[in-house]
Formats: C-alpha cells, sequence, structure tokens
C-alpha cells in the first residue's frame, strides 16, 4: 500500500511537473506571441502581451498583463482595452505531441467603446460586420492555437455619441460597468448569449451579437433608477428630456438594432412605471410598448392612471430637432378636474366634477408652458355632478333683473359638456352646454390656454321655477318668458378663470319683447281699421322685418315715419291713436 501512496505520488509530482514545464514554455517569448496572434485574430485587432506568469492553483493558468490592443490608447472610442488575462488551457494539450488548446480566457478589465458620429453612423471596433472570423472556423485559431471559451469580467462597454451632446458640450458617454459574460466567436460574428452589469444605480442584464445581420443589443431591468434615465435614453440613441422624471418599480427591456450599414437604428421594448412626472403632471401606473426609428419614438397603446381617471392613446414624438414636437391621441375616464387643475394651474379648487376628456393634439417644447403655447388639434369634454366655484353668474343675472339678495357664487350641475378647438395659445369653445337645477347655458367662446382669460357669449335659460320666482317679485320680467315660461338672456363671460365678470343683457330682451308686443297690439287695431292707400299692408310689412342693426328700439327711440296721401306720419303718434282707439 505504501508503495502504491508513492508511486500515485510520483505521478502527480510529474504531472505537476510538466504542467508547470508546459506553462513556462508558453511563458516565453514564442507562447506569448502565439496566444496575442489568436486574440489578435479574435478581436480583429492587433494585440500585443507585455507580460505572462505561471500560477498553479486554483487553477493551472498563465496571467497576462501590459496588454494593448489595437494602436490607440485605452480611452479612444471606437477602442478596445484589456487590463490583464488570464489563459486556462487544456492541460493534457500542453503535454509533447498535443495541439495546444485553450480551454479558456478571462479577459478581466476588458473595455469595448463604440461611437456614433455626429451623421449618425457607428464605429465599432470588434468585430467588423459581415466578415467570416478566422476563415469560417470554428474557434479562435492562429499558430496551431486553438482559443476556447471567452469570458468578460469586470468588464465595461462605452458608447461615445458625437450625435447627442452633454451640458459641458462634449458628446453624451454612457457607460455599462461591471460586465460579467461568456463570448463565443465563430464565423457567424461575435454573440454574447447573455450578460450582467451595471448602468450606474440600475442593475441590468442583457444579450448581444454582431455579424451580417447587424448588430443587435438587447438590455433588461427590473427597474430603473431615476438618476440613470438620462443614460437609458442616450444608450437608445434619444436626446434624454429635461423635466421627465420617474418613481417606485420601473421595469424596462428594450432591443437596439443596427442595420448593416451601421447608420439605420431601431429601438423597441415595453415600458412601465409606477410614478412619472413631466413638470406639474403626474401620472401613476403607466405601461407602454414603444418604437424609435427614423427620429420617432412611438407609446402605442400607452395607459396611465392620471388624477383618479385611467387613459388609453396613442403619443409620438418627433426628436429630428432640438425642440421635440408631440402627437398625442387619448380619450381619458374618470378624469378628477379639480385634481387635475388645481395641480397644473391657478385655478385651484375652482372647477369640480369627474368625466371624460379626448384628444387628438399636437404641439412642441421642452417646458409645459411652451406646449400649451404651440397646441393645436381639438378637444372634447364631458364632466358630470360637479360645480364652478366664484362663478357668479346667477347674482348677476339677479342684479340685471333688478331683484335683491345675493346668490351663490358656486353653481352646482349636473352636465358641462363641449368641444374645442386648440390653436394660437387659446381653446376655441363652438358648443358649450351646462346643465344646473336653476339654469342652463348654451353658448361658445375662448379661453386663454397662458393667462386663463375668458371670452364666452351665452344664452342663459333660467329653470321655470326660478324664472316663475322672478316674475313673482317683478311682475314686468314676465316679458322675458319664453313659450315653455322660462326666461331668457344673453350673457357675456369675460375677465378671467380666477375673476370672472359678467354682463346681461336685459335690454336687447324687452326690445324684442316690446316689438312683439307692439306687433300684436298692431295687429288687432288694425283688424278694426281700415286705413287708406294700403298703409295696413305697409305697416304690418314694418314690423315683420328683421332687427339685423341692433339699434335701440325702446319706444322712446322709436320715430320712424310714413308716407300717407302725401305727408310724412310721425309712426309712433299713430301707433299710439290705433292703440287708444
Amino acid at each position: 500500500m505504501k508503495r502504491a501512496l508513492i508511486a500515485v505520488g510520483v505521478v502527480v509530482l510529474l504531472l505537476v511537473a510538466l504542467t508547470v514545464a508546459g506553462l513556462k514554455a508558453l511563458e516565453s517569448g514564442a507562447g506569448k506571441d502565439r496566444i496575442a496572434s489568436a486574440l489578435s485574430s479574435t478581436l480583429h485587432q492587433p494585440v500585443s502581451i507585455g507580460a505572462m506568469s505561471v500560477s498553479i492553483f486554483p487553477t493551472p493558468a498563465l496571467d497576462a498583463s501590459g496588454i494593448r490592443v489595437g494602436g490607440a490608447d485605452s480611452t479612444a472610442a471606437p477602442g478596445v482595452a484589456i487590463a490583464s488575462l488570464r489563459v486556462v488551457p487544456e492541460l493534457a494539450s500542453i503535454l509533447p505531441g498535443h495541439a495546444l488548446t485553450v480551454h479558456s480566457v478571462d479577459l478581466v478589465g476588458l473595455v469595448v467603446s463604440v461611437r456614433r458620429t455626429a451623421t449618425g453612423h457607428w464605429l465599432v471596433p470588434v468585430p467588423p460586420v459581415g466578415s467570416a472570423p478566422n476563415g469560417g472556423k470554428e474557434g479562435a485559431s492562429s499558430g496551431g492555437l486553438v482559443l476556447g471559451l471567452l469570458r468578460l469580467q469586470h468588464g465595461a462597454l462605452r458608447v461615445v455619441d458625437d450625435s447627442l451632446r452633454a451640458p459641458s458640450g462634449g458628446p453624451t458617454i454612457t457607460t455599462i460597468t461591471g460586465l460579467e459574460a461568456e463570448m463565443h466567436v465563430d464565423s457567424t460574428g461575435l454573440t454574447i448569449p447573455s450578460f450582467q452589469g451595471r448602468l450606474g444605480l440600475t442593475e441590468v442584464t442583457g444579450a448581444a451579437e454582431a455579424g451580417t445581420r447587424g448588430i443587435t443589443f438587447h438590455l433588461a431591468s427590473a427597474s430603473i433608477d431615476n438618476h440613470d434615465l438620462d443614460a437609458l435614453f442616450a444608450l437608445a440613441g434619444m436626446q434624454p428630456y429635461p423635466g421627465l422624471a420617474i418613481a417606485g418599480t420601473a421595469p424596462v427591456s428594450m432591443t437596439t438594432t443596427i442595420a448593416p450599414d451601421l447608420a439605420t437604428i431601431t429601438v423597441a421594448g415595453t415600458a412601465s412605471v409606477d410614478r412619472l412626472t413631466f413638470g406639474t403632471i403626474t401620472l401613476t401606473k403607466v405601461a407602454t410598448p414603444f418604437r424609435y426609428a427614423r427620429n420617432v419614438l412611438t407609446l402605442d397603446p400607452m395607459t396611465f392612471s392620471l388624477y383618479g381617471g385611467t387613459e388609453k392613446g396613442t403619443v409620438t414624438v418627433d426628436l429630428t430637432h432640438k425642440t421635440p414636437a408631440f402627437a398625442i391621441r387619448s380619450a381619458i375616464d374618470g378624469l378628477d378636474v379639480n385634481q387635475a387643475l388645481s395641480a397644473n394651474t391657478t385655478m385651484k379648487n375652482q372647477l369640480q366634477g369627474t368625466g371624460t376628456v379626448s384628444a387628438d393634439v399636437r404641439g412642441s417644447g421642452t417646458t409645459q408652458a411652451g406646449l400649451e403655447r404651440t397646441l393645436d388639434g381639438t378637444v372634447t369634454f364631458a364632466l358630470a355632478n360637479g360645480s364652478v366655484h366664484n362663478f357668479p353668474i346667477l347674482d348677476a343675472i339677479d342684479k340685471a333683473l333688478s331683484l335683491t339678495g345675493t346668490a351663490s357664487p358656486a353653481l352646482a350641475f349636473q352636465k358641462l359638456s363641449g368641444s374645442a378647438t386648440l390653436g394660437g395659445g387659446q381653446a376655441r369653445v363652438t358648443d358649450l352646454a351646462l346643465l344646473a337645477t336653476d339654469l342652463t347655458l348654451a353658448g361658445g367662446g375662448t379661453y386663454g390656454l397662458t393667462d386663463n382669460a375668458l371670452d364666452f357669449r351665452v344664452l342663459a335659460r333660467l329653470s321655470k321655477a326660478r324664472s316663475a320666482q322672478v316674475v313673482q317679485r317683478v311682475s314686468q320680467m314676465s316679458r322675458l318668458e319664453n313659450d315653455q315660461g322660462e326666461i331668457e338672456l344673453p350673457v357675456t363671460i369675460g375677465g378671467t378663470a380666477g375673476a370672472p365678470a359678467f354682463g346681461v343683457d336685459v335690454k336687447s330682451v324687452a326690445t324684442k319683447q316690446l316689438k312683439t308686443e307692439i306687433q300684436n297690439q298692431m295687429g288687432k287695431q288694425l283688424q278694426k281699421t281700415t286705413l287708406p292707400g294700403g298703409l295696413t299692408d305697409k305697416l304690418k310689412g314694418f314690423f315683420q322685418k328683421k332687427d339685423t342693426a341692433q339699434k335701440d328700439t325702446s319706444p322712446s327711440q322709436v320715430r320712424a315715419r310714413v308716407t300717407l296721401g302725401g305727408h310724412r306720419v310721425d309712426l309712433l303718434h299713430l301707433l299710439q291713436l290705433l292703440v287708444i282707439r
């Protein structure tokens, strides 16, 4: 037994000695050159090795330092840099009579730098797209040495983009650090089946490949950190958007594809965010697939919650120019209007209610104010069971009708609806309709998106019950009632949303009613009286003409004259005589 153990020990010592001898042989200049040549074939860049040393534990290997790849320095883009190598050979292959085979090469501190020029062309250091590395053979081979598995340890990917400018004025530089991956190189190109690393504070995973069909780079994260949002935009070739922030869990998955021309780029993926903020607008439960191509980002369909409501729609952002241009088609149901206005305008606690808002609008800008100035398109809205505060329209009507007392400055409504055309910083409403207990409003006008200015003309119709109360207190107001017993009054609404001003045109209604009353009385009297020269028909025709001039037609101002028997006759005096008769 003792002899057997001694024999085994001798064999082990011999194997160790042979292994060390073989590694020492590789450590020499010829061995270094063979390994450097094989790496050069793999990376498509000239590789030189400064020094190599032998290590036995934990696995017999060669450690290389002073690595230089290509002719540029380690910060060049495009470029490749390697801090050190660990070459693990197949032990049997270092014995005499065997072809040297490297089991694995650990590329420690590998940094691959790619560059996009100002014209959008990508410069990639390894491998050339469409090439057939290693003459079509599986694995990398040179000088009788076959490289097996390539492993990236503590690596990095640097993207230098001259088309995206940093605040300092230089190119945007985005780096994924801590890369751990396996890399395969064969006749079809380069493949990284999976990797993991960090984008700033965000842990990321992904995969990559490059070959005759171009470059594909997949990136995913369980949650993007808000601090890394700009870096994520830059990796997709998009300018970061100022004022955009996220919070909570924000998973994202995206695939970037660069065509064989190394200029055409598309990005597609999915994203969801617990909370997204742009200026004063806050969205929750955001989810959308997205696509970026030809400088246009498309989110379709995009869903989110906003101030108690839920939305579904399509958003496109054209990033061709410095100022992005938006196109939005969206419908929001169950929106709490007070929350929305209080958060984004000066109209805090002024309009309450829930409802539906749909929009088909376009605009451009990097701020909310800039967007409001450039918005154009259409918006429709329908609110229910709400109220307008600081809107004393009933009080203004009461005062115009010479009623004492003060109505509530708040106007509760059952329905408020309309549609608007946006443009020139204004919303032009053509079919405003409000239904309340005491009155209805119908009309149109403009609302200033930037200054909240109001310029509306509406027809106010008091309810039958409210009209009866008015007539009971001021009997003469019965002349303002329509056939349904409702008082109708033209009202102008000016000022601002925060301080509205009302103008009630009682005079025009009274004039119209007076004219009607005179016409009725004339009809009765003309049936009893026969006038010469066809004057009866002339008088009827006079009162049947429409009042298009909008002149003051109160009795004190009506002094029309007609010709009767060759003489000019004062029509008012004639009417008085007829009525008296």
